[in-house]
């Protein structure tokens, strides 16, 4: 404790002239102490604020948080905080008093709510965070969970029954969401986030969006996604399971419509999507005026012939429409190769950098899970 009241009397020292302060690689103790201590300071120019707890004495656990909360400032006041970091922390209400909040990191179990919280809990508390910060920018929610990497069919086909309506936040660009894809789902579900440019997983790679959330994508008034410029979707469609299911017509049914309304999108990328026999393929040739990568991932029911006609459709449209700069072709490496029409191949190699492979390649990378 001597350690924590000599760190304390430097940082009041300074601290109406401070602009970062991050408390990290201290004891539990001392780190208690120093943020307890902040609870009535005033530090007008501060402007970032990052706090870090040891895993192994984490603040929080699973499902119910320690009676200590984080409460630095809310006495005091830190006007010009744009950036609020915690890990491992129990953030409490305490970060609804930093209104004017850019960037926001929260990574703690209980960030979601409990562990046996309905998906609509989980995401109400999402709505209730943004609501609460109008101005935020960029926002990282992660509960510290390793949840399976491998998405399931019913995980990418099916929204949770009972969700809160959706709520807008107009100011959002970045969003990253560390949780179980069911639950990640259900959160883009319910929310309408027009300045949004990417969604992210834990691992900093691309969410994978399941075509579950297609019919909101191109139904919902406004459209809740309209200003992506990259995309990942899954369909949860593997060899193992081929064969129509009515779950992923009725869902592709949207796929037109969905992607119509997605005018600033760039690249995009459809994982263990089913084509049902090139039914959905076509409409890449009429749809998202601005793409420029493809990537097709492990999917299926589609043919190099369609894949050709899209390129060439999109080429004809040259002044409405971007071609293709990079398609990507991705197969398991136990699939028999896509059969192409003599000049498939080469024709589409003279005008888009074609990229054909098989997965899992050497190092046992997922193909869906590429970055």
């Amino acid at each position: 404790m001597k350690h924590a009241k000599e760190i304390m009397r430097l940082i009041m020292l300074h601290i109406a002239s401070l602009r970062t302060l991050e408390v990290n690689k201290v004891p539990h103790k001392i780190l208690r102490v120093i943020l307890d201590r902040l609870a009535g300071a005033s530090a007008p120019q501060l402007q970032k604020l990052t706090a870090i707890a040891k895993r192994k004495t984490t603040l929080s656990q699973v499902g119910a948080p320690i009676n200590w909360k984080f409460k630095s400032f809310i006495q005091g006041e830190a006007q010009s905080l744009r950036e609020l970091n915690l890990l491992n922390i129990n953030p409490s209400r305490t970060v609804n008093y930093f209104k004017d909040l850019r960037t926001l990191r929260l990574k703690w179990a209980g960030v979601f709510g409990a562990a046996q919280s309905t998906a609509y809990e989980r995401v109400k508390s999402v709505q209730g965070l943004l609501t609460t910060l109008p101005n935020l920018k960029y926002i990282l929610l992660g509960d510290g969970v390793h949840h399976h990497l491998w998405p399931g069919f019913d995980d990418l086909q099916l929204l949770p029954v009972h969700l809160p309506p959706p709520i807008t936040h107009s100011t959002l660009t970045y969003i990253s969401i560390g949780a179980s894809l069911s639950t990640a789902n259900a959160i883009v579900a319910s929310l309408i986030l027009p300045e949004l440019k990417f969604a992210i997983d834990r691992q900093q790679n691309e969410l994978l969006i399941g075509v579950s959330c297609l019919e909101g994508i191109a139904k919902s008034n406004p459209c809740p996604l309209s200003g992506l410029i990259s995309l990942r979707l899954g369909a949860g469609c593997s060899s193992a399971n081929r064969g129509a299911d009515p779950r992923n017509s009725i869902n592709m049914g949207y796929l037109e419509g969905a992607l119509a309304r997605l005018e600033h999108l760039r690249s995009l990328t459809l994982y263990e999507v089913d084509f049902e026999n090139d039914q959905y393929l076509a409409c890449l040739g009429r749809t998202c005026p601005k793409l420029e990568w493809l990537r097709l991932l492990v999917c299926q029911g589609f043919t190099m012939k369609q894949v050709r006609s899209v390129v060439e459709t999109r080429l004809a449209a040259k002044t409405n429409f971007c071609p293709l700069v990079r398609l990507i072709i991705d197969q398991w490496s136990y699939e028999n190769p896509l059969p192409c029409e003599e000049g498939d191949r080469e024709w589409l190699e003279g005008v888009v950098k074609l990229g054909i492979n098989k997965y899992p390649n050497d190092s046992g990378e997922p193909a869906g899970y590429r970055k």
